[in-house]
């Protein structure tokens, strides 16, 4: 049921395009674009800058609902931009975050406990932040069943 747990954290630096390398073929158009020299140009703005600004406008904790919805083992800095937003809005990470956690002697999780945890928790929940493919496991996630899901708890 998983269509890819093998090469998760290690696309980052192997293969034919390691991930943490693929803004680099983007450079040499980019600096014509801007009008700077190859080595002035960098292609910015990562994922987790991206995250914060995204997370100021999605999550709007109110009431009951103030908690953040996440995997286990998600990326470091979505995990310290999960804390961030928390903290910002003046909760505690402790008590707002809920983390998903595969079986035990399990890699990856299992799409039918990440909807038992939105249906049991659903009330409480302002945001829910999973990747489409998990970035430890490679796992490939069933998105469209997830946030299907997770809008029938509003």
């Amino acid at each position: 049921y998983f269509f890819s747990c093998h090469r998760g954290v290690y696309g980052h630096f192997t293969g034919s395009n390691p991930w943490a390398k693929c803004d680099i073929p983007c450079i040499p158009t980019m600096s014509l674009l801007v009008g700077g020299q190859i080595k002035e140009v960098a292609v910015m703005n990562q994922l987790s800058s991206n995250l914060h600004f995204m997370m100021t406008t999605f999550y709007q904790p109110k009431g009951e609902r103030y908690k953040i919805l996440y995997e286990d083992h998600a990326f470091p800095s979505d995990q310290y931009a999960i804390h961030s937003q928390i903290k910002l809005r003046g909760y505690d990470p402790k008590d707002a975050k809920i983390v998903l956690k595969a079986r035990e002697n399990e890699r990856c999780l299992r799409t039918e406990d990440i909807l038992e945890v939105l249906r049991r928790e659903g009330h409480s929940i302002a945001l829910v932040m999973i990747g489409g493919i998990h970035y430890y496991t490679g796992q490939l996630f069933d998105i469209e069943t997830i946030t299907r899901v997770a809008h029938e708890q509003v």
